[in-house]
């Protein structure tokens, strides 16, 4: 009949419109990996050649200062490194490649120490609330990421006196005592100034965890401040794809 006549052409019409998508997809997919592969080397090549030329540096005579800034910019050139390769990991979707047992006391120790200096100049008191004994198979450098962002988006817009890294039903917690959240916490691009403490970092973090499938959440503190929390559980479900902006995230880490 007519109508069925009509009703396959409809379907044939879908069908094609589905192959084309499905056909713009795979492109799309490996421009992006192509891309990413590409982007990989540009960011790695000049790090490799700092890192090199500070090798060079401490074959030459250096006195006690010298040599401690050549350490000091050496270890900037690490961080740099170990962020660029576990962004772009995060990019690709393998973090599940690179999960090492990880102990959260430890890292937590290492992340404190290493923001210690800009929390001290703030007035804010940085502390860890840890079993000594937790432990986590993840992608230890994507772990850093989400942990020293947290810290640092509290230190710089909580306008707190306090800071708490904590351990709870394998949920990880940053707290702090600031001026909370307020209107809440919505996943886009913040304004740098926003003022209602929060900050770029946090969305960082979001773009992480959603790909490396554990789930974030942000909500206020009792007795005031900030809670943001991290579900380990969600590990354990297929990981979803990334949104996009993930070059910019590589570039704003290595800035910021």
């Amino acid at each position: 009949s007519l109508g069925a006549l009509a009703a396959h052409s409809e379907t044939g019409r879908l069908a094609d419109a589905l192959d084309a998508y499905r056909a713009r997809l795979r492109e799309a997919l490996g421009r992006e990996r192509a891309f990413s592969a590409a982007a990989s080397h540009e960011l790695r090549t000049p790090l490799m050649r700092a890192s090199s030329s500070l090798d060079l540096l401490r074959v030459g005579s250096l006195d006690e200062r010298q040599r401690e800034l050549v350490d000091h910019v050496q270890a900037s050139v690490d961080e740099m490194t170990m962020l660029t390769g576990a962004l772009l990991r995060v990019a690709r979707g393998q973090v599940d490649a690179a999960a090492v047992e990880v102990c959260l006391e430890e890292l937590a120790a290492e992340a404190l120490a290493h923001l210690e200096p800009e929390a001290r100049a703030r007035g804010i008191a940085l502390s860890v609330a840890l079993p000594g004994n937790t432990r986590l198979d993840v992608d230890r450098s994507a772990l850093w990421i989400v942990l020293t962002n947290l810290l640092r988006n509290a230190i710089r817009h909580s306008q707190g006196s306090r800071v708490v890294v904590g351990w709870r039903d394998r949920l990880l917690t940053v707290e702090d005592d600031g001026v909370g959240i307020d209107g809440g916490w919505r996943r886009e691009w913040p304004a740098a100034d926003s003022g209602n403490g929060l900050g770029l970092g946090l969305t960082i973090v979001d773009r992480v965890c959603e790909a490396a499938g554990w789930d974030l959440s942000v909500e206020p503190r009792e007795g005031g401040g900030t809670r943001v929390a991290i579900a380990w559980l969600a590990a354990e479900r297929r990981r979803g794809t990334p949104r996009g902006g993930w070059l910019m995230i590589v570039w704003l880490m290595i800035v910021v």
